[in-house]
């Protein structure tokens, strides 16, 4: 792991997240001297610091998700109030932390504060995929009807369970 710097190791992250999250993710990394920083959406989610010894490093707001890992070792450090980090030597340790990035970015799309709307114009094409397809993130958030998508509750389309 040595061999890769910091940001390819953000760069890494970065990839793996909108893999799984969409091309469209809002994800910044901010290069500082000692580290770097990944925000998802706004929020300084994770640092990365690579040297003799490599660490990603937690922010403790977000502990209770973090502390749901128990298979990562996660120290506290005491010269650092608002942080946790968690010593990586290799790829595949690295790579054993995404399901928890994944979380993390989770929590930060919920930390955002949004308008709740009843459903948008696409509730027909919603129902029909049995998933909200609004391509804007922050907007779906607060559509009510995605709520009941997520509960298979249907209330429009070819695939309605539901009656009116």
């Amino acid at each position: 792991m040595g061999d890769l710097s910091r940001s390819e190791i953000c760069g890494e992250v970065v990839e793996m997240i909108k893999t799984k999250k969409g091309s469209d993710a809002e994800i910044d990394i901010a290069e500082n001297k000692g580290y770097s920083v990944i925000k998802f959406f706004g929020i300084h989610s994770l640092r990365v610091k690579v040297g003799r010894k490599n660490y990603i490093l937690f922010t403790n707001s977000l502990e209770h998700i973090w502390i749901n890992f128990e298979f990562i070792k996660v120290e506290r450090l005491k010269s650092e109030r608002l942080w946790s980090r968690v010593l990586f030597q290799t790829r595949e340790e690295l790579e054993s932390m995404y399901p928890l990035f994944l979380q993390l970015y989770d929590e930060a799309l919920n930390l955002l504060n949004v308008e709740l709307f009843s459903c948008c114009s696409r509730f027909i094409q919603c129902s029909d995929e049995k998933d909200c397809v609004q391509p804007d993130k922050r907007l779906a958030l607060g559509c009510q009807y995605r709520k009941n998508l997520k509960n298979e509750r249907i209330f429009y389309g070819e695939s309605r369970n539901l009656e009116l």
